[in-house]
């Protein structure tokens, strides 16, 4: 499911931002998604006013990948430079923040509603906001640093034809094997340990991927070792096999606990599903009848089995 950062709400169309897969965005706005009215009904127009948000929303993103450490296929890190920008105390829009406060912001100010009833009304005015950022300008001027393939390069483009079921798996296959390689200095593989393997995981844990993010990078590598073993394509030692460290005791989970519906809240949501918007029923519908959980659900492509 592709999120849409334009969408037509009544008969005005909104402009929507989620920042479910970056809690360094969430803690940034105080929000797990942020949505502004662009107060036209013109489908063009909307797109046009909408334009420099969902730029200035693309080089966020770019700039966490960039702090997490995340590289592109070719080993390289995403650029940043220190750059000075404009932002409203409070973001222009109408939203509810994660202590149940809700924002009313316009250019000038901003009125804080609670519990029906203004709770507050403050100045809202641009501020210099300097900061780490993604600049396509100084990208471009400096060329990229390349890890350079190895005949190794064969294994995991095998996994990726036999195995990687989505993009989005493809291209952590990518990252983790150009991540493995810079590690080892592109070693050949068949000179690997498992060694070199808890190093990958401990230079995952490091860039603060999460136990679930190292164990699934570590998966996709064993089992793109694997599949070119029983090929007869490699026979030495597995470096990916039962590399990841066990949990130390008291070591909280990554998992958060949550309570499940009943059959009551369930039927609660079904009568009242006609309230959802469209995209949010579809949501519900799939998140309801196959179990996924709602990060699952945004990397459905269209015309996937």
């Amino acid at each position: 499911m592709q999120r849409d950062h334009v969408f037509l709400r009544g008969s005005v169309y909104h402009c929507r931002f989620v920042y479910v897969d970056y809690p360094e965005l969430q803690d940034k706005y105080g929000l797990k998604e942020r949505k502004s009215s662009l107060r036209t009904k013109n489908r063009a127009e909307a797109e046009a006013l909408a334009a420099p948000h969902i730029a200035a929303h693309k080089l966020d993103i770019l700039g966490i990948k960039n702090l997490r450490g995340e590289r592109h296929p070719d080993g390289s890190l995403t650029r940043r430079v220190k750059v000075a920008g404009f932002g409203y105390l409070y973001p222009l829009g109408d939203y509810i923040r994660e202590d149940g406060v809700r924002v009313i912001a316009e250019k000038h100010k901003a009125l804080l509603i609670l519990d029906g009833r203004v709770v507050g009304e403050e100045p809202n005015e641009l501020r210099i906001v300097p900061t780490f950022r993604f600049d396509p300008g100084a990208e471009a001027d400096k060329p990229r640093r390349v890890v350079g393939k190895n005949p190794d390069d064969e294994i995991i483009e095998t996994w990726k034809a036999d195995r990687a079921t989505t993009k989005h798996i493809s291209r952590e296959g990518d990252r983790a094997w150009v991540l493995f390689k810079e590690i080892t200095g592109n070693k050949p593989l068949k000179h690997c340990t498992r060694e070199d393997g808890r190093k990958l995981a401990k230079t995952l844990f490091e860039q603060g991927k999460r136990r679930a993010t190292v164990q699934k990078y570590l998966n996709h590598l064993n089992s793109a070792v694997n599949i070119a073993i029983e090929d007869g394509k490699f026979k030495g030692t597995n470096p990916f096999s039962r590399v990841l460290p066990k949990r130390r005791k008291g070591e909280v989970s990554d998992e958060l606990a949550r309570e499940p519906f009943d059959d009551d809240d369930m039927r609660l949501v079904r009568v009242n599903l006609h309230a959802f918007q469209p995209d949010e029923q579809l949501l519900w519908c799939i998140l309801a009848t196959t179990g996924m959980r709602r990060g699952e659900a945004w990397h459905i492509q269209e015309g996937e089995g």
